[in-house]
């Protein structure tokens, strides 16, 4: 048995708001929907997953920029998950 959209969401509705999600400024409301969405969409969860790993990835090479020392073997895990993500 389906849940309704009105309680699940929808993929375009969690794709819209992913970025305040993944920041905590979703209101309760959408945040339940957003995680009753991500629960049933694998789509979704993958996504999610990629643009966390994506994030994390930028606030390296920030980090790098400033100076902070990134090891060898982390960096080449960015680089493979950024060709992976962009078909490369």
């Amino acid at each position: 048995m389906m849940m309704p959209t009105s309680v699940m969401g929808t993929c375009r509705e969690t794709a819209q708001n992913i970025s305040d999600y993944i920041e905590g400024r979703t209101p309760l409301f959408k945040r339940i929907r957003i995680r009753i969405h991500l629960g049933v969409c694998a789509g979704c969860r993958r996504w999610l997953a990629e643009l966390r790993s994506t994030l994390k990835g930028v606030r390296m090479t920030r980090s790098a920029e400033m100076g902070i020392h990134v090891p060898p073997e982390l960096r080449q895990n960015i680089e493979r998950i950024f060709a992976k993500t962009l078909n490369v």
